[in-house]
């Protein structure tokens, strides 16, 4: 699971908790906070760094630090035991906490190389438009937020080359300087977007820390690329991938939506069209559909979960879930790379490429190393298969699974939540 995706989860409760207690000023609300913020904590050093920053905030706005009272205390005490308990765990199991990172790879850095203070304003306009491309906008952060807050400026999702999303698109002409409209759509939106976000958060300034949330994200990541060289890429600026605070960024986008949707009843639904029409149009929609495009979708269909329900969708002849071939040998690279369909010689080479010797294993534990692809499909039918990381861990981390587990009942179970989701 992805940190961001932890963090999401039971970010929104915490908030919701303390708001409670911020209005009624009952104990029993901080206490349900507990768990899931230490869980929270223990996911990703930047996480730590904005959810602290965003914890002073609150606290300094709302509570004020020198009327916290003893139970209050209490709390952040009790919170702050309970977290080095969980980095103890930890650091003896791994050797390493969250808090300790070690770049790999190439030199980020060479002695003459720095963050500029330009990077926080300047915007490459004409470039925006015309070459909305990974690595052109590294010394913008405008340019980043703009062009991946709603899109994938860094391909790593939809314009990834193992996603069907970026192929086979439908082109529209160009105009002027616009060619790329999907790139264009991100763009408007992100602009909306943050233009609306801090409208309201000038309107309704008691709500405004939501509505602006998603700077507490970027803050931990300014300190690191002007702060920790060994950390940051200057050659891309992949340190502010959106996905690094997403978490933030979603919330924002919830109460802006929400603002805009109780402000422009009449426009809800042509709001909620435009939306989603933008959504669908920057994740590659519409699709030009070849032999090629729709052998792929049952090619790759084949080795997922859900291959028996998405068959129902899928006109196809060539229906056979789970194909190990596929999933184990790897005889068909174009599960690896969509750009295959449209490269048929690069295909041709690809499927020539050696993987092998590979190490295959079975339910005994008898492990063989396969050398050719007849020997792999024999073992295969064998009941052979590739041997999961996962069965050889034998530390298992207790307090991190317990704290985890009762973060979750304390959701499950809490009177207040089942109130607040059936409105009783």
């Amino acid at each position: 699971m992805k940190p961001e995706v932890l963090a999401f989860a039971f970010l929104p409760w915490v908030l919701y908790f303390f708001e409670i207690y911020n209005e009624k000023k009952e104990n029993k609300y901080l206490f349900l906070i507990i768990f899931p913020l230490v869980t929270i904590l223990n996911s990703k050093a930047t996480i730590v760094a904005s959810i602290g920053l965003l914890g002073l905030y609150l606290l300094g706005r709302f509570l004020k630090f020198e009327s916290l009272n003893k139970q209050l205390y209490y709390f952040l005490l009790l919170i702050f035991s309970l977290y080095l308990l969980i980095i103890y765990e930890n650091y003896m199991y791994n050797s390493i906490t969250i808090f300790q990172h070690y770049p790999t790879g190439k030199q980020f850095f060479t002695v003459d190389q720095y963050v500029t203070f330009s990077f926080l304003y300047e915007l490459n306009f004409k470039e925006l438009i015309s070459f909305p491309f990974k690595d052109v906008h590294a010394n913008s952060l405008i340019g980043i937020l703009l062009l991946d807050t709603f899109g994938d400026y860094f391909q790593w999702y939809e314009n990834n080359s193992e996603s069907l999303f970026s192929i086979n698109e439908l082109k529209f002409s160009q105009f002027w300087y616009f060619t790329h409209w999907r790139e264009l759509s991100t763009v408007i939106l992100s602009f909306l977007f943050y233009f609306i976000s801090f409208k309201y958060a000038k309107k309704f300034p008691k709500n405004s820390h939501y509505y602006l949330i998603y700077i507490f994200g970027l803050l931990p990541l300014m300190f690191i690329a002007y702060g920790d060289r060994s950390s940051y890429d200057f050659s891309d600026s992949e340190l502010f991938k959106s996905h690094y605070y997403s978490y933030l960024l979603i919330i924002s986008i919830a109460f802006v939506l929400a603002s805009v949707f109780q402000s422009n009843l009449k426009l809800k639904f042509i709001i909620s069209i435009f939306v989603f029409t933008n959504f669908i149009f920057i994740l590659g929609f519409p699709k030009i559909i070849t032999d090629e495009f729709s052998s792929y979708i049952t090619v790759k269909n084949n080795t997922s979960v859900f291959c028996n329900f998405n068959n129902l969708f899928i006109n196809s002849k060539d229906k056979n879930c789970f194909d190990k071939e596929i999933t184990i040998c790897n005889t068909d690279p174009i599960v690896e790379d969509v750009r295959y369909i449209n490269y048929e010689e690069s295909y041709k080479k690809a499927k020539n490429v050696n993987i092998f010797p590979l190490k295959l294993v079975n339910e005994n534990g008898s492990v063989v190393d396969v050398e050719s692809l007849e020997s792999c499909l024999k073992k295969v039918q064998n009941g052979y298969f590739i041997e999961s990381k996962y069965k050889q861990i034998k530390i298992y981390p207790i307090l991190n699974l317990v704290f985890f587990i009762l973060a979750i009942l304390k959701l499950v179970f809490n009177k207040s939540i089942l109130r607040l989701l059936y409105n009783k």
